[in-house]
């Protein structure tokens, strides 16, 4: 693993909206989250391991909605690192236009910390 990126950095990340699932019509604004949630976490990939940061914000603005069958591009930049604190930028779009535009902030964390936290609490508790 690197270490952290630097702001500037840019990842792509493309989905196609599936639509085996018939509950589901359209792309809705939980599926945008997830999808915008794990495009940062793959930008990360190269540079952290698996668990080591976790979503704290996520402020969205959804524009248009899409049917499944399209094809959502997540285009993830990097814009700020202030200590623990990771800023991305986040807009999607299809092959069309614009589906939203995000900012999502992620801080990393000690795991081996917050499992030794984690027990503590649950001995405590027992």
């Amino acid at each position: 693993m690197s270490p952290v990126p630097a702001p500037g950095m840019l990842h792509i990340e493309t989905m196609p909206l599936n639509d085996s699932d018939p509950r589901i019509a359209t792309f809705t604004t939980s599926l945008l989250v997830g999808f915008i949630e794990g495009a940062c976490l793959a930008a990360l990939r190269p540079y952290l391991a698996p668990g080591v940061t976790s979503g704290v914000r996520l402020e969205l603005s959804q524009i248009s909605a899409k049917p499944l069958g399209a094809k959502v591009t997540a285009i993830v930049r990097l814009i700020a690192v202030e200590g623990r604190k990771l800023t991305f930028r986040v807009d999607c779009r299809d092959e069309h236009d614009v589906i939203a535009h995000a900012v999502h902030e992620r801080v990393t964390r000690n795991i081996l910390a917050a499992r030794a936290r984690r027990d503590e609490a649950i001995d405590n508790a027992a």
